[in-house]
């Protein structure tokens, strides 16, 4: 299969986290959206050393780890315990930006599976010289009632220029916006923090971008990332759902990211007639309606065919505090396809990049495994041509 993409210019970001020393060695494999990327640098701030502890990292280490790995940022010590860290990103930004038309705050558990791209062309529709806050909501409606509408930083919370300084900016005795909001915002997390001072000083609201997602959902997340539904940020795939974000950004190296999560019909004709005869022992008809490649997740064949309009609900609906109704962002939902019943599924597992000599081109060669009781079943390659 053939690709072509226009590729934008990129655009200046600043983005900030506030997390911990250990937990900076942890991320780091998994930001690949960061390594080599123009205009993006990462601030993050953690806890003071504990003098007592001696196997306290080092900031010079973690520093370092993020230069050895392609990714420009810088880590600072912060005296402040977590939340109120978090908040002071706003004037941390101000302090280091250079270029920065924009600013976001993240967990360290935030992956852009799609690359920046994605979250320039979603910017730039924005003017980066007035207030805006530009996040997503949770998809959970127990959230809603206890802290109301605000933007969630699992998503990526992005600050204009305009809103940074204007939150910043120092009145003659020193104090500004953003210090009011530290002193009087002394509960709740640090995303609710900066939700609540914007308002509440600047009256600027949430500008929601539903690309975004801050992913409050327990269990398996497949059916967003099967639906074709366009997703830029993920957050939560250590935890509460799992899966390993940087095989998608490695998917979308032919294409800036751009075709990550895309859906593709798979023909009946795509498929040799080996292809046919080998699956059919499997128990696989390919004379049956459909098969769908979600790029860089998965290739699905439906015997029955499910209204693909709709998104697969494949998480729990359990929650803690109560019965957990994702509401926002998704659309209508339809009902799990049973695997090896209603769906058979081939999971991304490998892929490697070729190089022709004389032409420079490369391919990108995907493996797309089945498991049955954890036992490969079959393979599907795919392989792509990038122009």
């Amino acid at each position: 299969m053939q690709t072509q993409v226009e590729r934008p210019g990129p655009m200046h970001i600043l983005f900030g986290a506030a997390t911990t020393r250990a937990r900076v060695l942890e991320a780091i494999p998994d930001w690949l959206w960061l390594v080599n990327a123009p205009g993006a640098r990462l601030l993050i701030l953690v806890e003071e050393a504990d003098e007592r502890n001696s196997s306290t990292i080092a900031l010079a280490s973690l520093n370092a780890a993020l230069s050895d790995a392609g990714i420009n940022g810088i880590v600072e010590a912060s005296p402040l315990d977590f939340e109120r860290r978090y908040m002071s990103l706003v004037a941390a930004f101000r302090r280091h930006r250079r270029r920065e038309e924009w600013f976001a705050t993240i967990d360290d558990d935030t992956a852009f599976i799609r690359g920046l791209e994605p979250i320039w062309n979603m910017l730039r529709k924005y003017d980066a010289r007035k207030n805006w806050l530009v996040g997503t909501f949770s998809e959970a409606q127990a959230h809603y009632g206890p802290i109301g509408r605000i933007a969630f930083g699992g998503g990526g919370i992005f600050l204009s220029k305009g809103l940074v300084e204007n939150m910043t900016k120092p009145r003659s005795d020193g104090s500004s916006p953003h210090s009011d909001c530290d002193a009087e915002h002394n509960w709740g997390g640090g995303d609710l923090r900066i939700s609540h001072c914007a308002y509440d000083k600047l009256r600027v609201e949430v500008s929601v971008e539903t690309s975004l997602h801050q992913m409050d959902l327990l269990g398996s997340s497949h059916g967003v990332l099967e639906s074709g539904q366009e997703v830029s940020s993920f957050h939560h795939y250590k935890s509460w759902n799992h899966f390993d974000p940087t095989r998608m950004m490695r998917a979308g190296a032919i294409c800036h990211g751009i075709c990550v999560l895309q859906r593709f019909d798979a023909p009946s004709h795509y498929w040799t007639g080996q292809d046919v005869a080998q699956l059919a022992t499997h128990n696989i008809s390919l004379t049956s309606p459909r098969t769908v490649l979600a790029y860089g997740v998965s290739l699905t064949h439906y015997p029955t065919l499910p209204d693909l309009a709709a998104l697969e609900k494949t998480w729990n609906d359990a929650w803690d505090h109560g019965v957990f109704r994702p509401t926002f962002n998704f659309g209508p939902l339809r009902a799990p396809q049973g695997e090896g019943s209603g769906r058979f599924t081939w999971q991304l597992e490998g892929q490697h990049v070729s190089q022709q000599q004389q032409s420079g081109s490369k391919w990108l060669h995907q493996l797309y495994v089945r498991r049955v009781e954890g036992q490969q079943d079959s393979v599907v390659e795919y392989v792509w041509l990038e122009k």
